[in-house]
């Protein structure tokens, strides 16, 4: 999880975002972060501090508020283009903090060809996630868990 901002923000200059920083900083929070709590520990003290100032369900339409400069959103990284055209970035929230993704889709109903095969990629990250966290050592799991990504996307290529 991190903010994303213009990149005028006075907090793009920044390397991560810390709960301190966003004070008095105009948020859109996803409404799933709010409701469950996920950043309640993280803002400590700060959470009486922060400005929300709407909420969202998708990552793109809050950008769009962003990128016209009506206030910085959290969430997700590499949800929405932050290239050095997009007028975007994203600085992860520090000390780094996870939260939990549900994807759900009705059983036993036939999928269109692109969501099934998104699912399909999706199964297979998860497969190749829970391979790594098993192996022992940590730098044999990264060497060859980067080799395995990097292998699937060309071959989707």
């Amino acid at each position: 999880m991190g903010l994303l901002m213009r990149h005028d923000h006075p907090l793009a200059s920044r390397t991560t975002v810390t709960a301190k920083d966003l004070k008095d900083v105009p948020l859109i929070m996803p409404k799933g972060v709010l409701g469950r709590g996920d950043l309640s520990g993280w803002l400590g003290r700060y959470a009486k501090r922060i400005n929300v100032v709407g909420t969202m369900n998708l990552m793109y339409n809050a950008s769009c508020f962003v990128r016209e400069g009506f206030a910085c959103a959290v969430g997700p990284q590499d949800m929405v283009d932050t290239s050095s055209d997009s007028g975007l970035c994203f600085r992860p929230f520090e000390p780094a903090v996870s939260t939990r993704l549900a994807i759900a889709w009705k059983n036993g109903q036939p999928l269109p060809p692109a969501a099934g095969a998104f699912l399909d990629a999706l199964q297979d990250i998860l497969k190749l996630r829970q391979m790594c966290a098993s192996i022992s050592s940590r730098h044999r799991a990264g060497s060859i868990c980067q080799r395995s990504a990097q292998t699937r996307r060309l071959n989707r290529q």
